[in-house]
């Protein structure tokens, strides 16, 4: 049983890309709430439910699909976790296309809601990253 477990488990590069692919699923939802908002159309008679869901789904993701992604069993040592994580939140953060997400957020915003929101577009992103070091820190105390 400790064998399959063990084959089973994931190496540093395939945790690194499961916190990756956790973290921007639900950037994009953030964003697409926090542009949503911005552009005031949470009064949208036809979409302004869809404001509500974005914000549910990214809170959703983070909080109960980025929590186990967390405490997947790892081939490297369990403490290794918190520094990987942290590491590819911070690449994430800091990357240079970052701007990548906001447009694509920014379409969909336009499409969903039949409307052109321009350029630029620069939703407040604090609040979702300070999110993501307080889920990571309680899901893989030290």
């Amino acid at each position: 049983m400790a064998r399959l477990l063990g084959e089973m488990a994931h190496g540093r590069d395939k945790y690194r890309d499961n916190v990756r692919h956790h973290v921007v699923g639900a950037f994009g939802e953030y964003l697409k709430h926090r542009i949503a908002l911005d552009a005031g159309l949470k009064k949208d008679k036809k979409n302004g439910h869809l404001i509500a869901h974005w914000d549910d789904e990214w809170q959703r993701l983070l909080m109960l699909n980025f929590v186990p992604a967390l405490r997947t069993q790892v081939k490297f040592k369990k403490s290794g976790r918190l520094p990987t994580a942290l590491g590819e939140v911070t690449r994430l953060r800091d990357e240079e296309n970052a701007d990548i997400y906001v447009e694509w957020a920014r379409k969909q915003v336009n499409k969903d809601f039949g409307v052109d929101i321009r350029k630029p577009v620069t939703p407040d992103t604090a609040r979702f990253w300070q999110e993501v070091d307080d889920v990571i820190r309680t899901a893989l105390p030290i």
